[in-house]
């Protein structure tokens, strides 16, 4: 699926969310292609990045770190309050480090609140397909 595709397969499907509709599912129509491409233009908003320092564990305690690529790498988000964040622009594979004190749980969720991932603290993924995340909530218990 290409990068127009997806954005146009968001958009439709928060268009189609939003007025309570029945949620519509594009399908590639290419035998064989892919439904996730990259986060090189991934956001989240109101989060700086920083490039990731593969080389160490660059995820603070306290915090759940997004990254833009597999393995710890790329631009790295650090989360640090009990609240929902929004992504922008994650189409591919990335990964996450859970470094929360604690029993602080994570989630992950679809355009329509659906959970894709919820988590406890402390644990990380190193390859994790972010194409169908739209909001990170970091909470102090299950959420």
């Amino acid at each position: 699926m290409s990068t127009t595709q997806r954005t146009i397969k968001r958009a439709v499907t928060a268009v189609v969310a939003l007025a309570g509709a029945v949620t519509l599912a594009l399908t590639p129509t290419t035998a064989g292609a892919t439904t996730t491409g990259d986060n090189e233009g991934a956001s989240v908003v109101g989060v700086a990045g920083h490039p990731a320092d593969p080389t160490h564990w660059d995820c603070a305690s306290g915090a759940v770190c997004l990254y833009t690529r597999a393995n710890w790498q790329g631009t790295r988000f650090d989360l640090y309050y009990y609240k929902t964040y929004s992504l922008k622009n994650w189409n591919g594979f990335g990964s996450w480090f859970n470094n929360q004190t604690g029993n602080a749980f994570m989630k992950i969720t679809d355009v329509n609140g659906r959970t894709i991932l919820s988590n406890v603290a402390v644990d990380k993924r190193g390859s994790f397909d972010f194409n169908p995340a739209w909001y990170v909530t970091l909470c102090s218990s299950t959420c």
